[in-house]
């Protein structure tokens, strides 16, 4: 479980701070200076999705038990 939690948070690491490296080698060898920007925004747009994802099965996971929560304190199952 550990290798798991470990390989996703180099994922999220490695796909918000790579694109933008990449840019800024591309801009370098080639004289250019876009490729960085274009990266950067790439990276920026990739971790705000994994921290939308993160965050999603953390909410979800919390609504679950306040669901049920309040089946147990109530004595009926809400559809």
């Amino acid at each position: 479980m550990e290798f798991a939690d470990a390989s996703l948070w180099l994922s999220r690491i490695f796909s918000t701070i790579v694109p933008g490296l990449i840019g800024l080698w591309i801009d370098d060898r080639f004289g250019t200076r876009y490729f960085a920007l274009i990266g950067l925004i790439l990276g920026l747009t990739s971790g705000i999705l994994h921290f939308v994802q993160a965050t999603r099965g953390v909410f979800s996971k919390q609504g679950r038990k306040s669901l049920q929560s309040s089946r147990s304190s109530s004595g009926r199952k809400l559809p």
